[in-house]
């Protein structure tokens, strides 16, 4: 709410110092209330945008999927509503006509004046998600965890694989199946077993072994280096040349294994 108020008074405040776009030369003795009522429609729409949209749209906007794309498409989304708000305002009040290139008019007019807060607004939130999945996560911080033995039995039951928990690499999806990579005798080996990541995620009881990523659970204790940057994190395993990534949704796991 504090954010939509002061983007509503900045708006009203710009119009009355600077009065942009021939508003100097209005000739109404309301004037200064006409430009309060484009700040406080400013005002409203940035409040829905940060209460209704939010409800009605929860996936997009997912503080853990966020991406400047997205926050480029919501202030284009924000500035539809101000310019159909200020443009149905403005024609109430006799300065606009009812025409598309009115309508254009007012478009250009929001835009104008709202590029500069919600460029420094893309920015701020870029840098705030920076330091939030940026922290320079180093493995020596991450504890191992004690070994364990790890029992993954097939869906279908015919199978199972047992193994120490210090042997596991990585699980990897492939459609109805599971890969899962582990050494062997100083090698590296995998061994295809039937049943959904979900499934055997529910048998691994280590958690230092967590899922990172739809498509992996990894051992995070095998871990040599952790990289990354505001769009997730990339597990580096000892011995592997793939790269594990860890998927906005999950990064939270690196905290936990603090």
């Amino acid at each position: 709410m504090t954010y939509s108020l002061l983007i509503g008074g900045f708006v009203a405040l710009f119009l009355m110092v600077f009065q942009p776009f021939g508003i100097s030369g209005w000739q109404s003795d309301q004037k200064w209330i006409y430009l309060v009522g484009f700040g406080l429609i400013t005002f409203i729409v940035l409040l829905f945008s940060q209460i209704g949209l939010t409800r009605l749209l929860p996936t997009f906007y997912n503080e853990d999927s966020w991406t400047v794309g997205k926050e480029i498409v919501h202030s284009l989304i924000v500035m539809g509503f101000i310019t159909v708000g200020n443009f149905l305002f403005a024609f109430k009040i006799g300065i606009y006509p009812w025409s598309f290139l009115a309508f254009l008019f007012s478009f250009i007019f929001v835009v104008a004046i709202g590029v500069f807060p919600i460029f420094f607004n893309v920015l701020l939130k870029y840098k705030a998600s920076n330091k939030r999945f940026d922290k320079g996560l180093l493995v020596s911080t991450i504890k191992k965890e004690l070994l364990s033995e790890i029992s993954l039995i097939s869906e279908n039951q015919n199978e199972e694989l047992v193994l120490s928990s210090d042997k596991l690499q990585y699980i990897e999806s492939a459609d109805n199946y599971s890969n899962v990579h582990f050494t062997e005798g100083g090698q590296t080996k995998s061994q295809l077993l039937r049943g959904s990541l979900s499934y055997f995620e529910k048998q691994i009881k280590s958690s230092h072994i967590r899922r990172c990523h739809r498509s992996y659970i990894v051992n995070f204790d095998k871990a040599r280096e952790i990289t990354g940057n505001a769009q997730g994190y990339r597990v580096h395993l000892e011995g592997i040349e793939k790269q594990i990534p860890v998927s906005r949704k999950f990064s939270h796991i690196l905290e936990d294994l603090k």
